[in-house]
């Protein structure tokens, strides 16, 4: 939970301070609907995500200046029954690189830039 607090402020005015609460040398888990999507140190999660879903959690940080608005996160409004999860990848009716692989089949996890990654397409 600690390293998902970080993720919320890393935008914000206090974006450093509580990245450096986290020891950047451990790795970090981005989860989605009760699964592991992606894990990395801290320090290349933040820096270089890699599942669309990590990209959307960091893009989504509010900050303190009002005029800037809400951050686009490009996950549209459908959201997943947890009780009844899509098949193929569970991120699959949010994700805005969704292709017919994604609808059908749950993707491996693999290496990609040093992530472990749960993506038919990581970025």
């Amino acid at each position: 939970m600690q390293n998902f607090k970080a993720a919320m402020f890393k935008d914000s005015s206090r974006a450093v301070t509580a990245v450096k609460l986290l020891n950047m040398d451990k790795p970090s888990d981005v989860m989605y609907l009760g699964r592991i999507v992606e894990e990395a140190e801290t320090k290349a999660l933040f820096a270089n995500p890699r599942h669309p879903y990590t990209h959307a959690l960091l893009a989504s940080v509010l900050t303190p200046e009002p005029q800037m608005g809400l951050p686009e996160t490009h996950l549209g409004i459908a959201y997943p029954n947890p009780i009844d999860p899509p098949s193929g990848c569970t991120f699959n009716p949010r994700c805005p690189h969704v292709t017919d692989v994604c609808k059908q089949t749950r993707p491996e996890t693999r290496i990609e830039a040093g992530h472990l990654v749960e993506c038919h397409h990581p970025q």
